[in-house]
């Protein structure tokens, strides 16, 4: 993961460059005299004069002599494999990631749900890293603390607890701050990334590993299992795609908020590449009559960990944690919409949907969220305008 640019100062040419999928954010913008600004927050650009556009650097590209070149290109095709090797060479890829990862003298955390991907990063970090601590998440009655914690007890591992209660309200401009996004898709699991993240800084870490990215390339949506195994590996690209502009900066930027560092071993190139090669039959499939996704990396898991982890279904984040956000912001579900519910009016909803078409907004959640966003200066950024492509678009591929 990368984001940087170098400037020649005798050439007084630029070259800049962003990592494969955007798992660190960089947006550029030119003024008025055709200056060209680079940054890694929108932020920093919105006040700089003579900036009306900001967008986003392209994942996988480079910048220079005044262009864009595209240098990654992620691969959607099916070679022919068995399972048995497959998942042989998927293993050794995993330890690859993980091991490069956790490459340090710091002590490490990591982000622990209790889920098949955190942890299997979990695992191996602690076979790779001498000083490894779990870091859940959840009330005491919620899915993810009670499997978290069982794992690290049978496991032996260190662990710390983090409490999850927090005051939305109050929150909600600090994460829309930082976060540079109201897509409620994005903002309502933002709230769990920023109160671990400064758990974990306050605890004294400065790198933390998680298990995201595999739910879009292994095709871990329960959406996967209602379309033809031939589309799957299509679905995993058009959410890899926007990531850049949505879960990726989540994890991001509400991290590095508290100035933690986030490793993501499931985006490594090597990785990606691999996934995305394998049959879509090899993601979903069945397990005891059940149908599963991510079904290659729980046969793997299941090596290590018990199977009830190596087997337990998705449960999102925030969810998992038992903060009650709710599960579809199109039903108008969870706290953050009974808040959006309590300061929009009807009156105020007609006239942020009127005075700003682009956005496509059709809840008061969406509406409450883009005010903030927009206080902000965050109009500016130009793609900021188009909806971000989730999980739900999977049923019409």
């Amino acid at each position: 993961m990368f984001a940087f640019a170098v400037y020649d100062v005798k050439k007084e040419k630029v070259f800049a460059a962003r990592d494969p999928l955007g798992v660190k954010p960089l947006y550029y913008a030119f003024c008025n005299n055709n200056n060209f600004y680079l940054a890694s927050e929108i932020k920093a650009l919105i006040s700089l004069p003579g900036i009306k556009k900001i967008h986003e650097f392209p994942p996988g590209n480079y910048f220079y002599k005044g262009k864009f070149h595209k240098y990654f290109h992620l691969p959607v095709t099916e070679k022919k494999i068995t399972r048995e090797d497959a998942s042989k060479e998927l293993s050794i890829l995993i330890e690859d990631a993980v091991k490069k990862r956790v490459q340090t003298t710091f002590p490490i955390a990591v982000f622990l749900s209790g889920g098949v991907d955190s942890s299997l990063v979990m695992e191996l970090a602690t076979r790779f890293h001498p000083d490894v601590t779990a870091l859940i998440l959840g009330y005491k009655d919620s899915s993810d603390y009670k499997a978290a914690i069982g794992l690290c007890r049978k496991k032996k591992w260190k662990y710390k607890i983090v409490d999850p209660d927090i005051d939305y309200e109050k929150e909600l401009p600090g994460v829309i701050y930082h976060l540079e996004t109201y897509d409620p898709n994005i903002v309502r699991h933002s709230f769990a990334n920023n109160v671990i993240s400064k758990f974990a800084h306050n605890l004294g870490y400065k790198v933390v590993l998680t298990g995201e990215g595999s739910d879009e390339i292994f095709a871990g949506y329960n959406e996967f299992l209602e379309i033809d195994k031939s589309k799957i590996n299509l679905g995993c690209k058009m959410l890899l795609d926007s990531m850049s502009k949505g879960n990726l900066m989540r994890i991001d930027k509400l991290a590095m908020r508290h100035a933690v560092e986030t490793r993501c071993p499931f985006f490594d190139t090597q990785i990606v590449k691999y996934a995305m090669s394998l049959p879509g039959s090899f993601k979903v499939g069945k397990y005891k009559g059940k149908d599963f996704t991510k079904m290659i990396l729980r046969r793997i898991a299941s090596k290590c960990l018990p199977k009830y982890i190596a087997y337990r279904e998705k449960v999102p984040f925030a969810n998992g944690a038992g903060m009650k956000i709710g599960m579809n912001y199109t039903k108008s579900d969870g706290l953050l919409s009974e808040l959006a519910e309590k300061l929009v009016s009807d009156a105020a909803f007609s006239k942020i949907q009127k005075d700003n078409p682009d956005y496509k907004i059709k809840t008061k959640e969406e509406a409450l969220f883009l005010s903030k966003y927009l206080e902000f200066g965050y109009d500016k950024f130009v793609e900021g305008r188009e909806r971000l492509v989730v999980k739900d678009v999977l049923y019409t591929i």
